[in-house]
């Protein structure tokens, strides 16, 4: 198994000084803040030419109170923030035509942790160099069918990352192709990235352009009908009577959405990697016909009558990424919906909805699995069922008591997937008995979060049954009943230290990665899974720790939310330093770096 590369370019930073001269010229401040004494300065260059990067923007963030400040690079490519309080802040350049860069970061992107720069009351950081790299490019030529240049098909670059440990894409690049079908995508950060082409024609957008008009006058319709507005109604039936009949839907037989090397199914695409500034060509591919297939059905309600804002959700489960392997579709005032253009192959088939509060409140879901076959009219049901009602109680004997409990709220946390829905806060308040409930929580995978705790304090143990889900999750299922037993703890471990090279010298720009012993936890949002940048004296700090057997180890700028990965972390895991932390205990651990 590979281990992680580590990249020894720095664009963020190349120098840092401390003077007493004033910077040349001043840069309006964005929003207010705090009155302070303290100064930071400095040059933007690009990294190919040296040239000073004008007109850029920047953004200095203190990282803790927050305050937040812009300027911009004059002509020279210099920039001043001034009149700033003391703390720690994180400085981002950006600029169109060149990746957003990070103070001290060794890879460029947003993302990156970089360095924090540590500003005392009446100090100057000045002469601050940071070198922008531009972006990558991805140029090729798309074909039709018989090899003829396609004319004006978007062209879209899907960036992979990381996403609560999974891996998933999401939109980087965009490109129309010209008379000679050529596209050409600028500005791309470095990393593997998938290229999609979406004829305008495709037989999903044709069937989609076909039904548009006569679903808005359903759902026009519905909801006047459902609030008894007459002139809307009105309205809605003038313009129905004014519509043509609908069209037939298009042939089963068309384009499709084609991924590179020319392929109808994404998970079977060919990544393209990008390197730093780097252009990538002939990334060349042709369009497809093939025979699709079509999924409908109806949505019904076992609780009464069916909401009016109902949705239905068709995902290939090979790569469930919103507008690559996840469709979505409305019902009509029947509940009936319609997915024409279907790649052949097995999808998940999910309904949700909200309710109103006339109704109650709450939400529906409902979900099944289809496979098709090309040509394939497959018809499929799905009845909704109301979420379920989480019960439990939080043991507060322990705390203080003058502490005010009216601040405790328990909230379910949903481990969401790039296939979900926008998962709904589900939360309530803590009783003063210790007692919660939280109603209308649908299936799906959860840990348990309470805030309101007093400073020092956190979740001990959050037993389901047999369950403890503040280390192994908790999973929702219909027809079951969930009580939780929460318990408190003030005795949390932690872990400080100081980063340091061969030669003893502090070191701010690798990041601190502390995973359990035990693989059984390493889990999306994991209590135990943590990530921190050292200051720029080296130091760092992890606190509010369980007490158990840990790893801990230091990497050059880790790709983020990569920590949730238990395949990467099993690359880390030989990397990686012992280390067992007892009830309250706060172990200092210097690390040297490799």
């Amino acid at each position: 198994m590979r281990a992680p590369v580590v990249c020894s370019v720095v664009f963020g930073l190349v120098t840092l000084t401390l003077s007493a001269q004033s910077p040349p010229q001043r840069t309006p401040a964005g929003a207010p803040a705090p009155p302070g004494t303290g100064v930071i300065a400095g040059v933007l260059t690009a990294a190919d030419k040296g040239t000073p990067v004008r007109k850029a923007s920047l953004r200095l963030t203190r990282i803790a109170p927050g305050v937040s400040r812009v300027a911009t690079t004059d002509e020279e490519g210099r920039f001043v923030f001034d009149a700033l309080p003391t703390g720690d802040y994180r400085l981002t350049a950006t600029r169109p035509g060149f990746l957003d860069t990070v103070y001290g970061a060794r890879q460029p992107g947003p993302s990156s942790a970089g360095t924090p720069i540590t500003l005392a009351d009446g100090q100057r950081v000045e002469k601050l160099s940071i070198v922008m790299p531009r972006g990558g490019v991805i140029s090729g030529t798309l074909t039709d069918e018989y090899g003829d240049a396609a004319f004006n098909v978007p062209v879209r670059a899907l960036l992979y990352r990381y996403a609560n440990g999974e891996r998933v894409v999401t939109a980087a690049g965009n490109a129309v192709t010209d008379d000679r079908g050529a596209y050409r995508m600028a500005g791309l950060l470095p990393g593997e990235y998938l290229i999609s082409a979406l004829p305008r024609d495709s037989v999903s957008a044709l069937s989609a352009q076909a039904n548009a008009g006569q679903q808005r006058m359903q759902q026009m319709m519905a909801q006047a009908i459902a609030t008894g507005d007459e002139r809307m109604m009105a309205t809605a039936k003038a313009d129905a009577a004014r519509m043509p009949p609908p069209p037939p839907p298009p042939p089963s037989q068309g384009y499709v959405p084609v991924y590179h090397p020319g392929v109808a199914q994404p998970s079977t695409a060919r990544a393209v990697r990008v390197g730093v500034s780097e252009e990538v060509w002939n990334i060349d591919f042709a369009l497809q016909i093939i025979e699709t297939a079509a999924v409908s059905g109806v949505v019904i309600n076992s609780e009464g009558a069916l909401p009016l804002d109902t949705r239905v959700q068709l995902i290939d489960p090979a790569l469930p990424v919103a507008s690559i392997g996840v469709w979505f579709r409305n019902t009509n005032s029947a509940g009936r919906f319609d997915f024409h253009g279907v790649v052949p192959g097995t999808y998940v088939l999910r309904a949700h909805a909200s309710l109103p509060p006339q109704q109650g409140g709450g939400f529906l879901d409902a979900e099944t699995m289809v496979t098709i076959a090309p040509g394939d009219k497959t018809e499929a049901t799905l009845t909704l069922r109301p979420g379920i009602t989480v019960t439990g109680r939080v043991a507060l004997g322990s705390l203080p008591e003058t502490f005010d409990r009216s601040k405790l709220m328990f909230q379910m946390r949903r481990i969401t997937t790039s296939a979900d829905w926008e998962s709904p806060v589900m939360r309530g308040p803590v009783a003063a008995d210790g007692t919660f409930s939280i109603p209308h929580v649908a299936p799906g995978r959860y840990t348990p979060v309470l805030s309101g705790l007093p400073d020092g304090w956190a979740i001990d143990t959050a037993t389901f049954g047999q369950v403890d889900a503040a280390d192994q999750h908790i999973t929702i299922e219909h027809d079951r009943q969930y009580v939780a037993d929460i318990t408190l703890t003030n005795r949390s471990a932690g872990v400080q230290g100081t980063l340091t090279n061969a030669d003893g010298d502090p070191v701010s720009s690798h990041t601190v990665i502390l995973f359990p012993e035990d693989r059984a936890m390493w889990l999306p949002l994991s209590r135990r899974i943590r990530v921190t940048q050292p200051g720029q004296d080296g130091t760092y700090a992890l606190t509010l720790l369980p007490p158990g057997d840990y790893r801990i180890v230091t990497l050059l700028d880790p790709e983020a939310g990569r920590e949730f990965d238990p395949q990467w972390l099993g690359e880390l895991y030989p990397l990686s330093e012992r280390l067992t932390l007892g009830p309250g205990e706060t172990r200092t651990l210097p690390l040297r770096v490799r």
